[in-house]
């Protein structure tokens, strides 16, 4: 698929500089002249460019996490404890609040066991380009931003 958008905008195999394959729906290509970041979502490609010429800095950062869900299991254990306690019968109280617990208990484990992700933003003039990045791939993208310090910002 990605030579497919190469094709199309004619960028030739041997323009391209630098690559980062952020995920299979995702890269990063940097040629003699432009920036890009190709984004494939729903069999269509959506792509953002940078003029290197124009190219002003990045910023790599922490993304926190969303603690909607952490927030959701400590609703869930209160009302556990509260179904547990106002049902006039024993074993569906019993059941109940068992059942609910374990459903706040997967959902805060699955909060603190989510991979830290980061945060890439290129920078040109007042555009931005907001890229995920994971951290398995973080030094790899360390070593293109290294690249676009030293050959692109003045």
């Amino acid at each position: 698929m990605k030579d497919d958008i190469l094709n199309k905008f004619n960028i030739s195999k041997e323009e391209i500089l630098r690559e980062l394959e952020i995920n299979q729906n995702n890269h990063i290509i940097i040629t003699k002249s432009f920036i890009y970041h190709i984004n494939y979502k729903n069999n269509e490609a959506l792509i953002s460019s940078i003029k290197r010429s124009s190219f002003d800095g990045y910023n790599l950062s922490v993304k926190n996490k969303n603690s909607t869900q952490f927030y959701w299991s400590i609703l869930g254990i209160i009302c556990a404890v509260g179904f547990w306690q106002l049902s006039s019968d024993i074993i569906i109280s019993a059941i109940g609040g068992i059942f609910i617990t374990l459903i706040s208990i997967f959902l805060a484990i699955d909060y603190w066991i989510t991979p830290e992700k980061f945060l890439l933003k290129l920078f040109s003039g007042t555009d931005i380009i907001s890229i995920k990045i994971h951290k398995e791939i973080l030094g790899e993208c360390r070593e293109i931003l290294s690249y676009l310090n030293e050959n692109t910002i003045n």
